[in-house]
């Protein structure tokens, strides 16, 4: 009974002194066109001190540090300002956390906004210089994430580095083939959302079908979308995705400058790294992984896809801008 009793007195004092959670939104639009950007932190116990943000060299951001108090269970949403930057074409910005008493924590941002822009949807890539990419994965499995907008329609630029391209009419002895998964939302959606499965049905070829839609409509094994422009190239160890999705096919979401959504991505790499999320570059917290165990409320499991990894789920902050410079 000792041990117990000690066991839980330690597991309580650890409870009383849990460090809160803090995660750095994505920055909305380039950085040194000075925006303002928010932080999340949150605590299951009462805390209170100073939290501070130290920007990579050559920023200056205002205020640096805040002085913050929560009670237990609760979570709050703070602004500070860029005031000065310098932009990198890695687009991956570390920032140092600290909160008074506790190890500082690095976390890297990143720009995620879509520059306005009408590119010709070919698979070639041309004409996507001027958008931000966003990059995750280890070296030889990265994926590549780009965006633009324009009066008609959400694009995506996506390069998949993988082995082999694995299309629908190609499957793996289990049934799975590669495949592009989009979650797009309005912003505060959560279950909400426009869902897109962005299939290859041979090595240059690929189609759009919709998963789920805010209406809640039953899109299981996927609708054509005939009105979105899908192509696809594989050269080089890379296979290039290049989408316009139409602006009428996504009722709710405002697409203007200054405006946000939500973006999620999963690609699919059957004989390759498996499930890659966008979610792993964007300083989402633990707690938001899901499995097969716990369903996602955000993704649909479509029947073909690579589902042994956990996931994160839903999307995060994206914005839309009129041009990177």
């Amino acid at each position: 009974m000792r041990l117990i009793s000690l066991v839980l007195s330690l597991l309580a004092a650890t409870a009383l002194h849990a460090a809160p959670v803090v995660r750095c939104h994505s920055i909305l639009v380039n950085p040194s066109t000075g925006p303002v950007a928010e932080f999340d932190i949150s605590s299951d116990t009462a805390w209170s001190g100073t939290l501070t943000l130290t920007p990579p060299d050559g920023w200056t951001l205002a205020p640096a540090s805040h002085e913050i108090a929560l009670q237990a269970g609760e979570s709050k949403r703070i602004p500070y300002h860029i005031v000065k930057a310098r932009e990198t074409p890695e687009n991956a910005y570390p920032f140092t956390v600290a909160l008074s008493g506790l190890p500082p924590q690095t976390q890297i941002l990143r720009a995620a906004s879509a520059p306005y822009y009408k590119p010709k949807i070919d698979g070639r890539l041309d004409e996507w210089k001027d958008a931000i990419p966003i990059r995750f994965g280890d070296p030889g499995e990265q994926t590549t994430l780009r965006t633009y907008w324009n009066q008609t329609a959400l694009c995506f630029a996506i390069e998949v580095e993988e082995k082999a391209l694995v299309p629908s009419d190609k499957k793996t002895a289990d049934g799975r083939f590669d495949a592009v998964q989009l979650y797009i939302a309005p912003k505060g959606a959560t279950a909400k959302r426009h869902e897109f499965l962005i299939e290859p049905v041979s090595k240059s070829k690929a189609v759009c079908k919709r998963l789920a839609s805010p209406d809640g409509a039953d899109h299981k094994d996927g609708t054509l979308e005939k009105g979105a422009a899908v192509a696809i190239r594989n050269s080089g160890g890379v296979t290039t995705y290049e989408i316009a999705i139409p602006l009428a096919l996504l009722q709710g979401l405002r697409v203007d400058t200054g405006s946000e959504y939500r973006l999620g991505l999963l690609v699919h790499d059957p004989d390759g790294s498996g499930l890659r999320d966008l979610g792993t570059a964007m300083n989402l917290p633990r707690a938001a992984r899901v499995s097969l165990v716990t369903p996602p409320s955000c993704w649909t499991l479509w029947k073909g896809g690579c589902w042994d990894n956990t996931f994160f789920d839903g999307g995060t902050e994206f914005g839309f801008c009129t041009s990177i410079h």
